[in-house]
């Protein structure tokens, strides 16, 4: 019986990462098609091969890392193909898309949500119709017609929160006291590898019980303590990094590694399907598990609502009041400084008060003024590191423009501001 070529799409969102490749058994498939289709294993229920626009998606959405990525693969297929008459993507045919139909659907889709999105779903969208070239489905004039669609412009407010140490605390203290044994311990060693270490979801499923690794630094005298331990994370875009950790996250995963020791696992994931009644599974523990419980100890703990990674954005948050921003980029594994700005989610408050300060700045205040020296001194530092680190100028300035600083009259920062602010001007640039 032929299956329904819209759940081949919810079986690739579904497949866990550790499934094998496909194996060539499908006559109405060559060897070359299943091995760009590892993670649809659903292909072997058709009666015949999939025609070129689905195979084109699925093999686009098969190119695809993460399993989030694939589910949000799923949604925006469907959110174009409504925008084009349809109920969902497999009645839409993919490779006809030129031109005309890749604007209606970026007009469609802007008129509804936000800027993030839109984004999001027009590389989607050019990402189905570059491999549809590839497949030989789609002329090369068609193609490069379709993809030239305007810049979106606009911006979303941040998501997310981060979560106060006030919180944190008390979140600690429900945990230890509250939660029964080795379920309290593998708890608190979740949250550990997130509000320590800043790890993303995914990275945190799919930590190995080898995972921590003892640092073997000789401290220089004078120097800041440093971490005696780290994280072997396997993180987005299949890259891996090495994650120092404070010594409090480090001591709450090894104390996880003991009481794990005892329960007599044969899996190799560091955490595992433990429930608070005390029931175990042989199992790792999934993206899926890891947000259940930290959704539901932050509901147990009263806490306000937040999300797994939040802990990710309060690791960040935490480091923004102490270190330079090139050294946040390292330890939150981001390939662009501009997404680690992002993650800068101090007050409201706090960010009026500063941009007031800096307005001196702008107006040409001296640096001694009553308030402008600290954040000048804070915005140098965080330049002076970009700079090390081999950022331009230009890059710098937009940077330094996503924290709220202004160059004279509010306008936008400019290269020449900057150098001003590395030489160390005693007035504003």
């Amino acid at each position: 019986m032929a299956r329904d070529p819209a759940d081949l799409l919810d079986a690739a969102a579904a497949c866990p990462v550790e499934s094998e490749p496909l194996e060539p058994a499908a006559a109405s498939l060559t060897p070359a098609e299943v091995a760009v289709l590892p993670h649809v294993t659903e292909l072997r229920a058709f009666d015949g091969p999939p025609d070129a626009s689905t195979k084109t998606v699925l093999t686009y959405v098969a190119s695809l890392a993460s399993i989030q990525s694939k589910r949000t693969a799923r949604t925006a297929f469907n959110r174009v193909a409504r925008l084009l008459g349809k109920d969902t993507w497999p009645e839409l045919d993919w490779t006809s898309l030129g031109p005309q139909e890749t604007t209606l659907i970026q007009a469609g889709i802007v008129a509804r949500y936000s800027p993030m999105t839109v984004r999001t779903t027009m590389a989607m969208v050019r990402g189905v119709l570059r491999t549809g070239f590839r497949l030989g489905y789609i002329d090369a004039e068609r193609y490069q017609r379709a993809v030239l669609t305007e810049r979106v412009h606009g911006a979303s407010l941040p998501k997310g929160r981060a979560l106060g140490r006030d919180e944190v605390a008390r979140l600690k203290t429900y945990v230890q006291e509250e939660l029964p044994g080795a379920y309290a311990v593998q708890a608190w060693a979740i949250f550990a590898a997130g509000l320590g270490g800043g790890l993303r979801l995914s990275e945190m499923a799919a930590l190995q019980i080898d995972s921590l690794q003892p640092v073997k630094a000789e401290r220089k005298p004078g120097s800041s303590p440093a971490p005696t331990a780290q994280l072997r994370v396997y993180g987005k875009g299949a890259k891996w990094r090495l994650q120092p950790l404070p010594d409090g996250a480090s001591s709450a995963i090894g104390h996880w590694l003991g009481e794990r020791g005892k329960l007599g696992l044969t899996t190799d994931r560091l955490f595992v399907q433990l429930t608070r009644a005390g029931q175990l599974e042989d199992a790792p523990l999934g993206p899926k598990g890891v947000w259940g419980i930290v959704h539901r100890v932050g509901q147990a703990a009263g806490l306000e609502p937040f999300t797994v990674h939040d802990l990710r954005r309060t690791f960040a948050t935490r480091l923004f009041q102490t270190t330079d921003i090139a050294t946040i980029k390292t330890l939150m594994g981001h390939a662009n400084i501009a997404t680690t700005t992002k993650y800068d989610m101090r007050g409201q408050d706090e960010a009026g008060s500063a941009a007031a300060q800096l307005d001196e700045w702008a107006s040409g205040a001296e640096l001694e003024s009553a308030h402008a020296p600290k954040d000048l001194a804070w915005a140098r530092g965080q330049a002076e590191a970009m700079r090390a680190g081999g950022y331009s100028l230009e890059q710098i300035a937009k940077a330094l423009d996503r924290f709220g600083l202004r160059g004279r009259g509010g306008l936008w920062l400019t290269t020449r501001d900057v150098k001003k602010l590395l030489e160390g001007s005693g007035t504003s640039p």
